[in-house]
């Protein structure tokens, strides 16, 4: 006999045959010929779906009799199915069987989850566009679910550790290290499903690429200094996304009776990861202490803190990426 039990994750299948061999049972028979029937049966049980049942049978002369059976029962819930495999000999229709075959197997099916996606986002309040900044997860074993983090618990919180969907957020105070370093998993019914794999990505720091210095009919010079935005694992944003900047401090004077003037924070949203902050001197030919120029010896005229943050247009909001102090001269800018 021949016998296969297996799952492909939505069913489980069973399958059997039996066939005519010179070692079974002697049916006797005129001329000491061997009549042997077969039947074969399968039944393949996955609670709480309903039974799944097959059967076939045949009978030859002289050996050569062949019986298959083949069930299938879908999956509506994970656990233990069981499939049974049975087959019989008879010397004829009539006649009690001679010979049994049974063998039970049991198929385990664990919950299945299903994700909404596989990186959440964290900008310290903000939800930009394009940024998901939580996960959805669902097992299909329903309301007896329980999840549990098994990688990179303090990477994650979860809405829930019970129920059929839980909602994952980051934990906002450390991050990935690796893409899919935190896994999840859910049981139910006593079996565990495959851990579902996320990673927790923040904007994390400013990469300088450089400055410029160009003369400027209105301001003086215009200053362009250059950073590409990356994340904790040093990957630049893909998608657009909101920038700004706001003031940690006063305006300190270096210049003794500088009348230079600061404006307010600004933001803006880009298109990219790249970004530039374009400073200009002060206003050309109307009295400001010292006149702005393009050239000349880098003489300092004033400062001040300046915060950069990720996530917002607003001043101040989002993940903050950059401190540096903002350093005006009277012939260019820079940021120390």
């Amino acid at each position: 006999m021949e016998q296969y039990s297996w799952t492909d994750g939505t069913a489980v299948y069973g399958e059997v045959t039996v066939a005519d061999s010179w070692n079974e049972p002697e049916c006797g028979g005129e001329f000491g010929y061997f009549t042997h029937y077969y039947y074969a049966e399968v039944n393949v049980w996955c609670p709480p779906s309903s039974t799944g049942f097959d059967d076939d049978e045949s009978s030859e002369f002289q050996g050569g009799g062949i019986a298959s059976a083949y069930a299938d029962a879908t999956i509506v819930a994970p656990g233990v199915c069981t499939v049974d495999l049975l087959a019989w000999i008879f010397c004829d229709f009539e006649s009690e069987y001679i010979a049994e075959i049974e063998s039970t197997t049991q198929v385990e099916v664990p919950p299945v989850i299903s994700a909404t996606g596989d990186t959440i986002w964290y900008f310290d309040g903000s939800s930009p566009s394009g940024y998901p900044i939580s996960v959805d997860l669902t097992s299909d074993g329903g309301s007896a679910t329980t999840w549990t983090v098994t990688a990179g618990a303090s990477l994650v919180n979860l809405s829930t550790t019970s129920g059929a969907q839980t909602t994952v957020t980051s934990s906002g105070t450390t991050f990935s290290s690796a893409v899919g370093d935190i896994r999840i998993t859910a049981t139910a019914n006593g079996l565990t499903s495959a851990a579902v794999s996320l990673t927790s990505r923040v904007p994390n720091e400013l990469l300088p690429m450089g400055a410029t210095t160009t003369c400027d009919s209105v301001y003086g010079y215009l200053t362009e200094i250059q950073y590409v935005i990356r994340d904790n694992l040093l990957d630049p944003m893909p998608s657009p996304v909101g920038v700004s900047e706001d003031w940690t401090t006063g305006v300190v004077a270096d210049y003794i009776g500088t009348n230079w003037r600061r404006g307010d924070p600004t933001g803006v949203t880009i298109p990219g990861s790249s970004f530039v902050d374009r400073i200009g001197g002060e206003a050309v030919g109307v009295g400001f202490i010292p006149e702005p120029a393009c050239a000349g010896p880098a003489t300092p005229v004033q400062h001040w803190g300046q915060e950069w943050y990720v996530g917002s247009e607003t001043p101040g909001q989002g993940r903050s990426v950059q401190t540096n102090t903002l350093q005006k001269y009277q012939e260019h800018a820079e940021h120390n």
